[in-house]
This record gives structure tokens, C-alpha cells and sequence, in this order.
């Protein structure tokens, strides 16, 4: 079980040294932290600081999030990453460097590829659950996916139907990045009954 550790600063008009505060908190081996500033409405500098730091968690977001994206996107020769806005909405690029539209498989891969980068930046595991993965994913962008989070995320969990994952086609290509499968099925009226189908895969 991790321990998330949550830090809270509470500045007003300390410019010296929030600085050194924050790369306090920054600077600790302990990766599972929380960490929250607030600011009182300080006018001598102060937010300036904290902005920078919050800009630089931000970069470092989006830079992760567009590699992750490009890696599992089906057409990320037409792409040239995601842009994390100050607001913190996420737009696609293209190759000239403008908004892109994009479809909505597109959207659900940036989705992704933004929550998976906020896991790697913050240090923090926590278990990723996506419940029918391949909505409006062609099989190539599906496989992308599929394989991205079963070598990065060791506690991922997919609901797939039959219609996103042959049951057959998943053990055989995904087996060796799996603990088990599982198999749900209908028993009588709104139950459902979980089933182990492999327990040890190759």
C-alpha cells in the first residue's frame, strides 16, 4: 500500500524564502507526496515563484503526455504533440504547430496519454481502471494502447467486450504483461458471475 503524504504551505508576502521551501519539499526522496500551496494574495513576488514551479510541473506534464501520445496515436505522422494549456485544458497539434481537432479516437487517446503522464511526473502508483478501452479505437490504435499501459502500468486493469478484445487474441498476444484474465458472465437477472479464465499465462 502507498502512503500518500500531503504538504501544505500556507505564504503571504515571503518572496525570500518560498524558494527554499519548496525545493524542500521538491528535493525529498519520499515520492509519494501531495503537495499543495496556498497563497494569501501576496504582491511582493511571491506568486511569481510559486507560478514558476507551477509552470515547469506543467511543461514537464505535457512534454510526457505528447511522447505517451505520438507513441500509441494511429496517426502520429500527422501530429506533433498535445499543448497543456495555463488553464490546463489539452488541445492536439499538428505539424504546423496549430489546434488540430482532432476525432474523437484521437480525444480518447489524449485522455490517456495526459492521465498516464500525471502518474509517471507525480511519482505516484495508483491503479488505472478503463472500462471499455476501444471506444471508436481502430485495432491499431487499440493494440497501441493495449500494449503501452501493460509495459508501463503495473496496476492497470482493462473491461474490454468481446468486440474490443477477442478473449483468445488478448491471452495470446498480451498473456506474458497479465496476472490473469477474467471472464463475466450473465448468471440470472441483473447478476453477474466473475470468472478466472487463465490463471497462468506464458
Amino acid at each position: 500500500v502507498v502512503v500518500i503524504v500531503s504538504v501544505i504551505t500556507v505564504v503571504y508576502n515571503n518572496v525570500d524564502h518560498i524558494k527554499s521551501t519548496i525545493q524542500s519539499v521538491l528535493s525529498q526522496e519520499y515520492s509519494s507526496i501531495e503537495y499543495i500551496v496556498i497563497d494569501g494574495g501576496s504582491t511582493d513576488g511571491t506568486i511569481d515563484v510559486i507560478e514558476k514551479y507551477r509552470e515547469k510541473m506543467r511543461k514537464g506534464v505535457e512534454e510526457r503526455a505528447s511522447e505517451i501520445f505520438l507513441s500509441i496515436s494511429n496517426n502520429a505522422e500527422n501530429y506533433a504533440g498535445l499543448k497543456i494549456n495555463s488553464d490546463f485544458t489539452v488541445n492536439i497539434l499538428n505539424k504546423k504547430d496549430t489546434m488540430d481537432a482532432g476525432s474523437g479516437a484521437q480525444s480518447l487517446v489524449t485522455a490517456y496519454s495526459v492521465i498516464d503522464a500525471l502518474a509517471q511526473c507525480s511519482g505516484i502508483e495508483f491503479p488505472l481502471i478503463i472500462d471499455t478501452p476501444g471506444r471508436g479505437l481502430g485495432v491499431k490504435n487499440l493494440n497501441n494502447v493495449y500494449t503501452h499501459f501493460l509495459k508501463t502500468n503495473p496496476q492497470v486493469i482493462f473491461l474490454p467486450n468481446d468486440l474490443e478484445l477477442d478473449p483468445e487474441f488478448g491471452d495470446k498476444n498480451y498473456g506474458k504483461y497479465v496476472g490473469t484474465t477474467y471472464e463475466l458472465s450473465k448468471v440470472e437477472g441483473d447478476r453477474t458471475e466473475v470468472i478466472p479464465r487463465i490463471k497462468e499465462l506464458v
